[in-house]
């Protein structure tokens, strides 16, 4: 089964994270000694995920130079830059829609995912919905719940006004639909997550439950918790 082209977001300033980010964008923060944003991409190539499309911003010229065109991890490699002013998560996919199929994933490039990309990926083609997210049953422990999920699919997903009936959280991969960024202009500042909240509302996303914890590293607690994961398990 040929897999999707993927945009990761590698837009982030990584502010918090101090010396480990230390003038670089966040995906590129060191992590025992290599760039986070090394580990994704060997993950994908595993998963048989092969085209990539960095959507950056943030000093967006350091991913050239340390990526280049992917050989290097039998992946190809296309950059879309936000420019000089940012476009937000959804924003800067809707720019690079010219990159990729009608059909594609989307991950947070500063997420390593415990995740099975082929079977999400089919699970989207048979859902007949627009959108699929991966979401973890989280109960508030990694990070405050944000999605009610119930019999495959997404009722309900808001970062802003949390409640009790949220148990679950995005995974940080999901499979779009073009059609559903079309609607935005180009170079449009927009977040995803308004656009998903609105999905969801109107019963647009299917979901498929992962069980493996996610790890990310928005700031240095998380980046110590990925940090300590990655000496255990490698890749």
């Amino acid at each position: 089964m040929k897999m999707p082209s993927i945009a990761l977001l590698a837009g982030g300033l990584g502010t918090r994270l101090g010396d480990a980010a230390a003038g670089r964008p966040k995906c590129l923060a060191d992590i025992n000694g290599r760039p986070f944003i090394f580990y994704v991409l060997e993950r994908l190539c595993k998963a048989g995920i092969t085209e990539i499309v960095m959507c950056t911003g943030h000093r967006s010229e350091q991913f050239e130079k340390l990526l280049g065109d992917g050989k290097q991890f039998g992946q190809k490699i296309v950059y879309s830059d936000d420019g000089p002013n940012p476009l937000g998560t959804g924003g800067a996919v809707r720019k690079a829609l010219p990159l990729m199929g009608r059909q594609f994933m989307v991950q947070y490039g500063d997420t390593l995912l415990d995740l099975d990309y082929a079977s999400m990926w089919s699970r989207f083609q048979e859902a007949g919905k627009p959108v699929m997210m991966s979401v973890y049953r989280n109960n508030n422990r990694l990070d405050s719940s944000n999605v009610v999920f119930e019999h495959g699919q997404v009722k309900e997903y808001n970062k802003k006004n949390r409640h009790l009936r949220m148990k679950y959280i995005d995974y940080g991969a999901m499979v779009f639909s073009a059609d559903m960024l079309d609607r935005y202009p180009a170079n449009m500042n927009f977040d995803l997550a308004d656009l998903l909240s609105e999905l969801a509302s109107d019963g647009q996303i299917a979901g498929i439950e992962v069980h493996e914890a996610f790890y990310e590293i928005g700031n240095p607690a998380s980046l110590e918790r990925a940090r300590n994961w990655l000496s255990q398990n490698g890749t």
